[in-house]
């Protein structure tokens, strides 16, 4: 199982969206047994592919409105959700079966991190797409930190890795989904990570959170996993018409002489706020023959990551791209 981290410090980079949108496709395109890691608090990849509570959801859109409610408001907002599920449920299960079920559906990765003897089956979420599952996140695990370190059985940096390596066979690809954050989650995605990628946009903010995410990866290098690298950075939300997306590429181009940064633009497209609004991913809402430049875009650095020999894949692409 190829182990891939997806990170930028910098939110709203397309960090999710990649995530999603490339799991999805090496499922359907590839035939690939995929399995996503969220990592993030948002959950937002989780309500992607999961039947995701929607208090979490609300929480993310409204964090200080949801904030402001008293336990006993979040409570019954909780209970009445639950009596849903519960109604939807085989009408001769018994109380305990309703009961199981409904701790089972709350398992999440941050119970993956915090139970070394837990069986990652237990928290794996299989989606409507056979063979792409998912580990769900919630949003309590932005308090799973202090826990984390708590915990001395197995190194606090290397809970998820470790845990991975009981399912190492039973996947071709694990995408993890990082959050804009320096934090003990990220190092865990790092460590565990065979891969590393960095999305961003061509913009002042994001090449910060980007050299953010570099620092990071570096101290994991030294003190955690001596073997990582990032393998490349691509750029997403790309506007071919604005001089700050050609400046901030050539800058980069010129400061990173040791990183990959990758020839696959992700553009703008309405299509991509549709997806996320619809909660699909972006092949099932570009569904037609003839595909958007942004689908397209994905599909080659789907290709490329999948490619064994990438220094190749890169020199055909690029003659490609000028032939064209």
């Amino acid at each position: 199982m190829r182990k891939i981290a997806f990170i930028n410090n910098k939110g709203g980079v397309g960090k999710t969206a990649s995530v999603t949108t490339m799991a999805h496709m090496l499922w359907k395109l590839h035939g690939k047994k995929v399995l996503v890691v969220d990592m993030d608090p948002q959950s937002n990849a989780s309500a992607m592919f999961t039947d995701t509570l929607w208090m979490n959801l609300m929480f993310s859109i409204l964090p200080d409105e949801f904030c402001a409610l008293s336990s006993e408001q979040k409570d019954d907002l909780y209970r009445a959700e639950m009596q849903e599920k519960l109604a939807s449920l085989p009408t001769d299960w018994t109380d305990d079966q309703k009961r199981e079920y409904l701790e089972e559906l709350q398992l999440s990765v941050e119970d993956l991190l915090l139970d070394n003897d837990m069986d990652p089956h237990r928290v794996i979420r299989h989606t409507k797409y056979e063979g792409l599952d998912i580990i769900q996140a919630q949003l309590t695990l932005a308090e799973a930190e202090g826990r984390l370190k708590a915990d001395v059985v197995i190194p606090q940096q290397y809970k998820l890795r470790e845990q991975l390596k009981k399912i190492e066979d039973e996947y071709d690809y694990c995408l993890i989904d990082c959050s804009p954050s320096i934090s003990l989650l990220n190092i865990n995605a790092l460590v565990a990570a065979d891969e590393i990628y960095i999305p961003m946009r061509c913009d002042g903010n994001s090449a910060i959170g980007c050299a953010i995410s570099l620092q990071l990866i570096t101290n994991v290098r030294q003190f955690y996993r001596p073997d990582i690298k990032v393998d490349g950075i691509f750029f997403t939300q790309y506007n071919t018409q604005a001089n700050v997306s050609k400046v901030v590429e050539e800058l980069l181009a010129s400061i990173m002489t040791n990183v990959e940064i990758l020839p696959f633009k992700i553009g703008r497209s309405k299509l991509l706020e549709e997806n996320t609004y619809e909660q699909l991913p972006l092949l099932d809402v570009d569904a037609g023959k003839n595909k958007t430049k942004v689908t397209l875009a994905y599909m080659d650095l789907v290709e490329y990551i999948m490619a064994p020999n990438k220094k190749k894949f890169l020199k055909e692409y690029q003659q490609r791209t000028v032939e064209e």
